[in-house]
């Protein structure tokens, strides 16, 4: 089974979120994980295991940049497609158009 790592920029976009989500948990060969539901410390470990194991990741953006993970001054989202390259893992980047 193949993970796929979802990612997304704000809450704006939980309805795309939600329907590529959706789309994934009813596929038998996928099991999808959604990367905002980490903790820093989470993520921090998922990182490094990434590197082993790679997987797929699905990158929804817009307008806005993401929430900031401290004390780095990158956004969760740069983050996750920073360890999707180091990885080598398959990357899929969609941006949306945000209602603001």
């Amino acid at each position: 089974m193949t993970c796929v790592y979802l990612s997304s920029v704000t809450p704006a976009l939980a309805r795309y979120q939600n329907a590529v989500y959706s789309a994934i948990q009813g596929h038998s060969d996928y099991f999808c994980v959604r990367l905002d539901e980490f903790t820093d410390a989470q993520f921090d470990s998922l990182c490094s295991k990434l590197e082993s194991e790679g997987g797929v990741f699905i990158f929804i953006l817009g307008e806005q940049y993401g929430m900031v993970h401290t004390p780095s001054v990158k956004s969760y989202p740069e983050r996750q497609y920073e360890a999707a390259v180091k990885a080598n893992a398959l990357r899929f980047v969609y941006f949306v158009e945000e209602e603001l």
